[in-house]
């Protein structure tokens, strides 16, 4: 059976060589008869956009988990009349001033009870995820702002969103014209499976926060994922 690359990308609305975006580089390890196991090879840091492009330029087939949304929860966007379908959104949200977004946030927030201010996503509240219109600590809304429009001209495809159109037939499907190049982008969000074994803060993005306690709770994460524990890929 061949291996998959697999590559786990931490975002960033704005990287930088202080906080650059980080890409995990590895293979989905495929054994007949035993559990796959996910071998990390490389990580790299992305300093720059233009490095970022390179990047998504990477040879396929790969796969590619990526932590930032790909879309906003469709009552903010049907409330404000924005484009539904979602590569004119993407450019729509892509070009809009920051200020203008931070307008919309702010009033749909404004206009509802504390404990519910945010518009949800259906996989946010179970992932535990930020809500994806959330434009601080963290600002998830600038990361797809950012990313996303990169990702799609840079031709990777969307298995849910069904973009391009022309990779995916009429059950979501992968198409024959796609061919054995195809470089896979799906939302990932790294601290759902964290949350699966720990419950306390493994990270921060704050360096005086940068404690014994959550460099602990990492290596705990990282133990319970050799092939025998319980965070091992599934057979």
């Amino acid at each position: 059976m061949s291996d998959a690359r697999v590559f786990g990308v931490d975002f960033s609305s704005a990287p930088s060589t202080r906080k650059p975006i980080t890409v995990a580089d590895g293979r989905l390890l495929r054994r007949s008869g035993s559990r796959a196991v996910y071998a990390l090879d490389a990580v790299y840091l992305v300093p720059n956009w233009d490095v970022f492009q390179i990047f998504l330029s990477t040879q396929g087939p790969w796969v590619g988990g990526f932590d930032l949304p790909f879309g906003q929860p469709r009552a903010l966007i049907e409330h404000y009349g924005w484009p539904t379908d979602w590569s004119t959104f993407v450019d729509f949200f892509s070009d809009a001033p920051r200020e203008q977004l931070r307008s919309a946030f702010k009033a749909w927030c404004d206009a509802r009870p504390v404990g519910d201010k945010f518009a949800w996503r259906a996989a946010d509240r179970p992932a535990g995820s930020s809500p994806a219109m959330r434009w601080t600590n963290p600002p998830v809304a600038w990361m797809m702002q950012a990313g996303v429009r990169r990702m799609r001209d840079a031709d990777l495809l969307f298995p849910a969103h069904r973009s391009p159109s022309w990779a995916f037939d009429d059950a979501g499907r992968l198409t024959a014209n796609v061919g054995g190049q195809a470089r896979i982008a799906l939302e990932a969000y790294p601290a759902f499976t964290a949350r699966q074994v720990i419950r306390s803060s493994y990270k921060s993005d704050d360096p005086s926060k940068h404690t014994p306690e959550r460099f602990a709770a990492r290596r705990v994460t990282a133990r319970l994922m050799v092939p025998s524990g319980p965070l091992a890929w599934p057979r």
